[in-house]
């Protein structure tokens, strides 16, 4: 596992059933959406490559961007939580959280990149969330990792 100070990016897991990022990026005109940032956030850097990641037996990338500006604290309003499940939208909208902006730049189809194909290469069979080991919202994904899935997301 990649300590969060040697971060060379970061995986930004989705689970469906609570919050869909692919969707919430595709929705917005410039690509840009606030992503909840659950630790490390003083260690996400702005122009860090950032990579979407789907959560359940289905899962895999479905999305890569960039860090755009460093995670600030805020109390996101009930409108700019439409993607989240209610429940969960109405937990985050009453107290501050961390959020950090990141900007879309590639979806990926459904499957192309899925956790089943991911899990037998030699670099990335290990990187959290694909090998799970834990529940989270961010992992840190080391300098290997990083050129290992530039290879393969070409």
């Amino acid at each position: 596992m990649t300590k969060s100070a040697e971060a060379a990016a970061w995986i930004f897991q989705e689970s469906p059933n609570i919050f869909d990022g692919a969707a919430a990026a595709c929705e917005q005109p410039t690509g840009l959406i606030r992503w909840l940032v659950t630790h490390s956030e003083g260690y996400i850097l702005p122009g860090q490559p950032a990579f979407v990641w789907r959560a359940g037996s289905r899962g895999g990338f479905v999305a890569a961007g960039v860090i755009s500006a460093p995670p600030e604290p805020d109390v996101l309003s009930a409108g700019d939580l439409q993607h989240w499940h209610a429940a969960k939208a109405r937990d985050l909208s009453r107290s501050s959280r961390w959020w950090v902006p990141v900007q879309m730049r590639r979806r990926f189809k459904a499957g192309q990149y899925s956790r089943e194909r991911l899990k037998a290469h030699p670099i990335l069979g290990s990187q959290q969330p694909i090998c799970p080991a834990h529940v989270g919202s961010n992992f840190a994904v080391s300098a290997e990792c990083l050129n290992a899935l530039r290879v393969l997301l070409k």
